[in-house]
């Protein structure tokens, strides 16, 4: 090959061949025969850079990477040091061993469904959480992702695979759904200490107070009818409002305590009736839009909806100032549940609610224990939106670590 500058000074490059031709016996001249050789000299200079730039990447990634042929097992024809760090006795014993070989049992199936996808074309790139074991038999959970490569001059692709060790991420993700479900646990306990009280309060206390009001009554009827006792009729009768003002406030504290209302009626009725409550309270008018397909649900699932609105309610009664606000409930069949709550009142900035303020997320935090998000946007002067979107059934997979 020879090198040569083009008339714009580009580097050209020649292929040339030269040939001696005879007359009567003796070398007369010789044939010259020059081949513009630069863009097959350009291509094979990209090819050995990209070749390099890959061979730097597959042995320096901290990800495994391994070489397989497509047979039955997927024989390893070549990995990467990270890739024998997995698994060592690959170091020595490279071309022994298949793919599948290191696949726990149970998951060798997802390998050939997902392999056989992309023989069929019908994906470019396969991908998947497995399980993995390595050569001292001891699992651990993998990221695999994979292709396939077609060599030149070769009649079978190859399948390019890395592996990534998520068993940390497993552990860390099983112990939160374990922390996830021991709270909705919790909370369900709370909402049953919460009826046991009012029961308490209702069966107990409120009896008592009852008998005697009712017996403060026969008395103060009793005194009225003696014209020389005025006082003493004077302090029954602020002591018949006291008791009624004492069994207004624990029926009220049992309503808070144990919502009678999801016992008797549907959640949309019971969100209603909550609405009328507080429109007696606060004056504050509410506009309540509801389509769902079911009235019934699971307890759990109510109870958060009534909850959440409960809080809302009070934040608008207590902070807002708000002369309207509109409630909604929409069902997406089969999906999950969106509860909306909007007012026009005097709005604040998120950011700004102080820590120990624990009614929004408080309302979060029962979105997320049931596999659900609350989002809450205010702005001082235009109000608050409070958007929850609760799935019907949770969707958090129960996953048990066997080492």
């Amino acid at each position: 090959r020879v090198k040569a500058r083009g008339a714009n000074g580009e580097t050209m490059w020649y292929q040339t061949r030269a040939a001696a031709y005879r007359e009567r016996g003796r070398v007369a001249g010789v044939t010259f025969h020059v081949t513009d050789v630069t863009s097959y000299v350009q291509t094979e200079r990209a090819l050995r850079r990209a070749e390099a730039h890959f061979r730097g990447i597959f042995e320096n990634a901290a990800l495994g990477i391994v070489v397989c042929e497509v047979d039955e097992g997927y024989r390893i024809v070549n990995c990467n040091v990270a890739m024998q760090r997995m698994f060592p006795c690959l170091e020595s014993e490279l071309g022994q061993h298949s793919l599948s070989k290191f696949v726990h049992f149970e998951d060798t199936g997802l390998l050939t469904e997902r392999v056989n996808r992309l023989l069929s074309g019908e994906r470019k790139r396969a991908q998947r959480e497995m399980r993995f074991v390595n050569c001292q038999g001891t699992m651990f959970w993998g990221r695999w992702s994979a292709s396939l490569i077609q060599e030149e001059h070769e009649d079978s692709p190859l399948l390019i695979s890395m592996v990534e060790d998520i068993t940390n991420l497993k552990l860390t993700q099983h112990q939160l759904e374990g922390d996830e479900n021991l709270l909705r646990k919790l909370l369900d306990v709370q909402d049953r200490e919460r009826k046991l009280l009012a029961y308490e309060l209702h069966d107990g206390l409120i009896q008592y107070v009852a008998g005697a009001q009712m017996a403060v009554q026969t008395a103060e009827a009793d005194v009225t009818q003696h014209a020389g006792l005025p006082r003493a009729a004077e302090a029954l009768r602020r002591a018949m409002t006291s008791l009624g003002k004492g069994m207004n406030e624990g029926r009220r504290l049992i309503g808070e305590l144990r919502p009678m209302s999801l016992e008797e009626m549907d959640i949309v009725s019971a969100i209603d009736f909550l609405i009328q409550e507080e429109e007696s309270q606060s004056g504050c008018e509410f506009q309540f839009e509801h389509n769902v397909s079911s009235h019934r649900f699971d307890a759990l699932l109510e109870n958060t909806l009534f909850r959440i609105v409960q809080e809302s309610l009070t934040n608008i009664r207590r902070h807002s100032g708000a002369k309207s606000a509109n409630v909604g409930l929409t069902e997406l069949p089969g999906e999950r549940l969106i509860l909306s709550i909007e007012d026009g009142g005097s709005g604040f900035h998120v950011a700004d609610v102080p820590a120990d303020r624990f009614g929004l997320e408080g309302i979060r935090e029962r979105a997320r224990l049931l596999g659900g998000h609350a989002r809450i946007d205010s702005t001082p002067g235009h109000g608050t939106r409070i958007i929850v979107s609760l799935p019907l059934e949770s969707k958090n997979a129960n996953w048990e670590w066997t080492p």
